[in-house]
């Protein structure tokens, strides 16, 4: 996109010191490249604490941390149904008793 390539170029010719917030992918990617002059810190549950790796090294992270949120959360949802199916097994047998 032509206003993140301008807004980075003009930032990496600035001598001085910036902070920049943003959702941005493709823009925290190209600005936190060089690890010499960038820092990483996330803002989390009411903290703020600087990351021990690059942007790259961020991304990655949180894209584990994604996928094991979701096997964790398609194993509760087949235990769960797993749970049910056995209830309902469980409740067709009993109504085959006489007593």
């Amino acid at each position: 996109m032509q206003s993140i390539d301008a807004l980075c170029d003009a930032l990496e010719e600035f001598e001085g010191g910036v902070i920049v917030i943003s959702h941005d992918a493709q823009l925290l990617s190209r600005l936190c490249a060089d690890e010499e002059r960038s820092e990483v810190w996330l803002v989390e549950g009411g903290r703020v604490d600087k990351y021990p790796g690059d942007f790259e090294d961020y991304r990655s992270s949180l894209a584990k941390e994604i996928v094991a949120e979701l096997d964790e959360s398609a194993a509760a949802e087949a235990a769960a149904r797993e749970a049910a199916e056995e209830r309902a097994r469980t409740t067709l047998d009993l109504r085959g008793l006489t007593i």
